[in-house]
């Protein structure tokens, strides 16, 4: 669940109270899922999510996909999922203190200031996923900027999965249009978009893998052009229909989720299963300006011949219906799907890719990596258009050796695009 809240006009005072009490509502209502649940609980977030922090990245919702900021983390330092059993050495806590260059085909170049902390908490030794706390902030080359907070716990043995966030970001990024012709055409505009945020997510386990829970999000965005310039014929967003316009919508989402998770590792799988199917609904009921459904399905598997080797296979989809606002559309580049390409540059409402990744220990704490995979959009998932490639290379440098928590460099190429990617966590 992806969420945004913003600056505020002079009506600003209504809507920051009403973002207010969304906010509340969704920590009550998470809290109150864990409590009613019974004791042995646990719960967690987003896309085999994580919540990244020095980049931004609440994940989970239908409030707005990957596809909009992209790969938004120089830092990611909370995954999703994890390994069901915990060895008696299992380490108890480690720091990840940095700071990091990074770059993404979005904001350019990064510099990101995060402190994490992987651990167990007395009386928690026994749990099989660390718990996670960490903050941090990030300046990039195109003058966007951002600080953010989260923690993520397990409970229970691995019971409940919780997560929890908040961010702060005045983002730049581009707008090429919506459908395949506009990506070909390679023409954009800059949109400014200033967003505080929040994020809270519960799973509880239900079977020997499976979980269920759901995310809850509240977001008040303010978006306008960056730059007034606008190429000639290029075809504004809806929502901004001359260059002057703003456009602040309030959007609150509730997002069930059901998850598959045979991962024998959190941070570096090489074994295993991925699975998570959920539904993200914006409504005016709940108190959103816009009413639709996002419809997502992700199954990652991982395979290992050696202790040197590991192959990861990822398959995602995505739909969107509704009044569905085109910064929740769903996008090519968003997120690891696909690397290659420039998020938002291919827009529409439905999304298809699959990805495979090759990854290899060249030495102690590097690796080698190799991927490719086909993406598409379209306005529905029947009318799905053109299959775009896209391939890469990249290198690991393993930061933090007790969780396997490593530093990625990829170089990836699409169709007349490409782009590279510097931060902290696999692609998936």
């Amino acid at each position: 669940m992806r969420v945004f809240a913003l600056h505020l006009p002079d009506h600003g005072r209504a809507r920051r109270m009403r973002l207010c009490v969304a906010a509340a509502l969704a920590l009550n209502g998470s809290l109150a899922t864990a409590d009613s649940a019974g004791p042995g609980a646990d719960a967690s977030p987003a896309p085999a999510e994580p919540v990244r922090i020095a980049g931004m990245r609440l994940s989970g919702s239908a409030v707005a996909p990957e596809s909009e900021l992209g790969p938004l983390s120089p830092l990611e330092v909370v995954p999703e999922g994890g390994a069901a059993a915990v060895p008696d050495d299992a380490p108890k806590s480690e720091w990840l203190i940095a700071p990091i260059p990074g770059y993404t085909p979005v904001f350019g170049a990064t510099l990101a200031v995060g402190v994490a902390k992987l651990y167990r908490p007395h009386g928690y030794e026994k749990e099989p996923r660390a718990w996670t706390t960490g903050g941090g902030a990030f300046l990039a080359e195109n003058d966007s900027w951002g600080v953010g907070v989260g923690h993520k716990m397990g409970l229970g043995l691995d019971t409940w999965r919780l997560t929890g966030g908040a961010l702060y970001g005045d983002l730049i990024y581009k707008f090429y249009g919506i459908g395949n012709d506009a990506g070909d055409a390679d023409q954009f505009v800059e949109l400014s978009h200033r967003a505080p945020a929040v994020m809270v997510s519960a799973l509880r386990k239900v079977g020997s893998r499976w979980y269920l829970g759901a995310n809850f999000a509240a977001a008040d965005s303010d978006i306008r052009l960056a730059d007034r310039f606008v190429p000639p014929g290029f075809e504004l967003p809806p929502e901004l229909d001359s260059p002057d316009a703003a456009f602040s919508p309030l959007l609150v989402s509730f997002t069930p989720r059901v998850q598959y998770d045979s991962r024998d590792s959190e941070y570096y799988p090489a074994d295993g299963i991925l699975f998570e199917a959920k539904v993200g609904v914006c409504s005016e009921s709940i108190g959103s300006d816009f009413d639709f459904r996002a419809y997502e399905i992700a199954y990652n598997q991982y395979f290992s011949w050696s202790s040197d080797d590991a192959f990861a296979l990822r398959l995602f989809g995505r739909y969107a219906e509704g009044d569905v606002p085109f910064f929740a559309m769903s996008s090519l580049g968003q997120g690891s799907d696909l690397r290659g390409y420039t998020p938002g540059r291919y827009r529409d409402n439905a999304l298809l890719t699959m990805q495979g990744e090759y990854r290899r220990r060249i030495a102690r704490r590097w690796y080698a990596v190799a991927f490719g995979g086909l993406g598409a959009v379209g306005p529905t998932v029947r009318d799905i258009g053109q299959a775009l490639p896209a391939g890469g290379v990249g290198v690991r440098f393993v930061l933090a050796e007790e969780n396997h928590v490593a530093l990625r460099f990829d170089a990836a190429w699409g169709k007349d695009d490409n782009a590279i990617y510097l931060s902290v966590g696999e692609a998936f």
